[in-house]
């Protein structure tokens, strides 16, 4: 598995056999869009999804039943403790429990990591915590 940069491409046809990680929130967000169009979920399944992997406060997956796997909604909606180190831990945390499910349960060969308005800063660290996979798995089964 590798990380690479791509710019944003709407045609849901190139991104087929990616695993997507993107953020654990229902409506008008990713997780909805790809979810129903792109795999035929219906809406309340994607609901109780993103709501369960809010309420336990850690990363979840939908596989098999499709490709798409979420980390809580807070990391990317609170601002005031975005620049909290603990916060900045346990976010790195949580790609390193995502890795290590690909790596032992999901294995994905292509992983599109969709987190919208990701600052350089949380980009990074998502490529550090790939290189430094550690083990761990919570919500990932």
């Amino acid at each position: 598995m590798s990380i690479e940069r791509r710019d944003r491409n709407y045609d849901p046809d190139e991104f087929k056999e990616w695993h997507r990680l993107v953020v654990a929130e229902d409506g008008f967000s990713v997780l909805s869009g790809i979810g129903q169009h792109d795999f035929g979920l219906q809406s309340d399944v994607i609901r109780e999804f993103a709501e369960e992997v809010n309420r336990r406060d850690e990363g979840g997956s939908l596989h098999p039943r499709a490709p798409i796997s979420a980390l809580p909604r807070r990391y990317f909606r609170n601002g005031p403790v975005m620049g909290n180190p603990r916060h900045i831990e346990s976010f790195k945390q949580e790609l390193r429990d995502f890795i290590a499910a690909n790596r032992t349960t999901i294995g994905a060969k292509k992983i599109l990591v969709d987190f919208p308005r990701m600052s350089g800063a949380c980009s990074q660290r998502a490529s550090r915590c790939h290189r430094g996979g550690l083990p761990g798995r919570r919500g990932y089964q």
